[in-house]
């Protein structure tokens, strides 16, 4: 369907049996009784729902009849959109289709260009940390696997440093990385270098790929229906509130329709979320109730009235932040949003002062709090693809008790830093971080 000219507007597929399934469905023919294109049309809305549906269903069925002759079997589809307007277009959720299948291999890609490491800007890598940590909260323990291609005969660039680059920014929001060259996937731009990166993956996979839990997170609410009905306005504000929190370094947990009621965080923000099912409405007043914080951004669809409880900013500031990045990613890290993380604030005893440049994301892992960095400062599209190294990073833990930190490179080997009592709290300077680090408490008495 994407692999000619015009797709994005045909809204496909008319053929007679998928008109009939629709009018059997919704008592509509889709030939006659749709404006293609008009998100506000109740019926170009059905049309919508019924596409991914049925996609949906298409790879439960596979599932549910694979099952019944080997209950083992696992079914894991190659996906092409994300959490982009593309999802949408296409009919293929992976937001719903986690739920259907054991996991998903995402060909992940969105906008335009030819997506390849070699060829991203600064703001490209931190959106695709956005979304995958997004696939991370869809699959709820499932694996993530990313198929995407790091080199495809760049001049200017090293493939090795491509790479090591794409292996870095997926493995540290704890997806599984596959490495191919160009749209071929077979191969490799450099079987020395996959060896050295696949190597290091086993070697500290338990670091990588055990549970990750959240401990004071904010949450950022992903809502199938406003990216459906109102991408415009629903993927900037939450594309934007993610791509903020990573740069401010702060713990965030994407909770989603199907998550919602487990959702036990202090805080959670509401990007320009314009389409609420009731059940969802009933969930958030449920969490206001029992001493939740609602932060509102642009659109309010929730019915609830501010409070104490409920701030809402009418113009969002993840939206805001984010068309800053895009005019000047270097100025636009810089801005101001301190109302916005004042309302979201959460104190977690745990904190990362680094560059803007870095993006940080925190759980729990295997009882020890764990933070996950990955450096994309210096990064130029065609040119350069080796980040510049972090120096003087550090981590403040509010602790009366004393705690050794282990800091772990990319591709390198673990490493123990001691902290300084500073004001009843401990704090560590990390060693330059190069391409990315994971670091945790340890030994604490």
């Amino acid at each position: 369907m994407t692999h000619f000219d015009g797709w994005e507007n045909t809204w496909a597929s008319f053929d007679d049996y998928t008109v009939a399934a629709f009018q059997q469905r919704t008592g509509l023919d889709a030939r006659r009784d749709l404006i293609l294109g008009d998100f506000s049309s109740t019926n170009f809305r059905k049309w919508i729902d019924f596409r991914i549906a049925t996609l949906t269903d298409f790879l439960r069925e596979i599932r549910d009849n694979a099952r019944a002759i080997n209950p083992t079997i696992m079914v894991i589809p190659e996906i092409y959109p994300g959490i982009e307007e593309e999802a949408t277009r296409v009919g293929a959720d992976v937001y719903e289709m986690y739920a259907a299948v054991d996991a998903i291999a995402h060909e992940y890609e969105f906008g335009e260009g030819d997506h390849m490491a070699s060829s991203r800007s600064q703001l490209d890598w931190f959106l695709y940390q956005a979304g995958m940590l997004s696939f991370r909260a869809f699959a709820q323990g499932k694996a993530t696997w990313i198929l995407n291609y790091s080199w495809d005969g760049d001049k200017n660039v090293d493939p090795r440093e491509a790479m090591k680059n794409l292996a870095m920014s997926q493995v540290m929001v704890g997806a599984n990385f596959w490495d191919a060259p160009g749209h071929v996937m077979a191969g490799s731009n450099d079987l020395p270098t996959r060896a050295l990166i696949f190597d290091w993956i086993e070697k500290h996979e338990r670091n990588l790929y055990s549970p990750r839990l959240p401990m004071h997170p904010v949450g950022v609410y992903f809502s199938p229906k406003s990216r459906d009905y109102d991408q415009d306005s629903f993927l900037p504000s939450y594309r934007g509130v993610l791509v903020l929190l990573l740069q401010k370094h702060l713990e965030f947990q994407v909770v989603t329709p199907r998550t919602l009621s487990a959702y036990y965080g202090e805080v959670l923000v509401l990007p320009s979320v314009s389409f609420l099912e009731e059940e969802e409405k009933k969930g958030l007043r449920s969490f206001v109730k029992q001493g939740g914080r609602l932060v509102i951004t642009g659109k309010n669809a929730t019915g609830i009235a501010s409070s104490e409880k409920v701030k809402w900013f009418e113009d969002c500031p993840g939206r805001t932040h984010l068309q800053a990045l895009q005019k000047d990613f270097a100025r636009g890290s810089g801005e101001s949003v301190e109302k916005f993380l004042d309302a979201v604030n959460v104190e977690s005893g745990l904190k990362v002062d680094a560059s803007p440049t870095i993006a940080a994301n925190m759980a729990l892992v295997e009882g020890k709090p764990h933070i996950f960095l990955a450096n994309f400062a210096g990064l130029v599209p065609h040119k350069i693809a080796v980040p510049e190294a972090e120096r003087g990073a550090r981590i403040t833990v509010s602790n009366t008790r004393k705690c050794s930190l282990k800091f772990l490179p990319f591709l390198g080997e673990v490493q123990v830093v001691h902290g300084q009592e500073v004001a009843q709290h401990q704090e560590f300077v990390l060693p330059r971080v190069e391409r990315g680090a994971v670091v945790w408490l340890d030994e604490c008495h």
